[in-house]
């Protein structure tokens, strides 16, 4: 029996960082002008990554609600209820979703911990015949790529290609 091959990447390469200056893959490969083959590879790519997105999205969402304040709140109908805490864009704070900016955490530390946690787990995605034409095409395109790549953006360039190049 073969083997399955895999390609493993981490969650975190998913994702963008405006502090650190670094793109996710997905954010590098859309605006890429490609021809034919190339351009279907990348789009079926991004398509398989997008549900895997929605799920971090998802999870990041989970950890900051567990982790946020939260305080019994009086509706009209007499009735508590237990309601997130936000902070509004004077840093006050406010059970209204629409003018809370961010939560309000209870525990920042703990949250941070957990969601980089998470995004350090493994994606992984099976190198199968209905996979392997976009996978190898964006491989090819990643290896074969003239833009010049400088700082953590290097670094995380060479984590994509690393990821690709051990699937062979």
């Amino acid at each position: 029996m073969v083997e399955m091959k895999k390609l493993t990447l981490k969650n975190y390469m998913l994702l963008e960082n405006p502090d650190a200056k670094t793109i996710s893959l997905q954010a590098w490969l859309a605006p890429r002008m490609l021809h034919g083959k190339e351009s279907r590879a990348r789009t079926r790519f991004l398509k398989l990554m997008s549900e895997r997105i929605t799920e971090m999205d998802t999870e990041r969402m989970r950890l900051l609600k567990e982790h946020a304040v939260k305080k019994m709140v009086k509706g009209k109908d007499g009735k508590k209820t237990e309601q997130l805490v936000y902070l509004d864009k004077d840093e006050k704070e406010t059970t209204d979703k629409n003018i809370g900016k961010k939560f309000k955490m209870k525990d920042n530390e703990a949250f941070q911990r957990k969601y980089w946690e998470y995004l350090n787990e493994d994606y992984v995605i099976d190198v199968s015949p209905a996979t392997s034409e976009t996978i190898y095409g964006v491989r090819d395109l990643l290896l074969n790529t003239k833009e010049e790549f400088a700082g953590r953006q290097a670094t995380i360039f060479d984590e994509w290609c690393q990821a690709l190049e051990s699937i062979k």
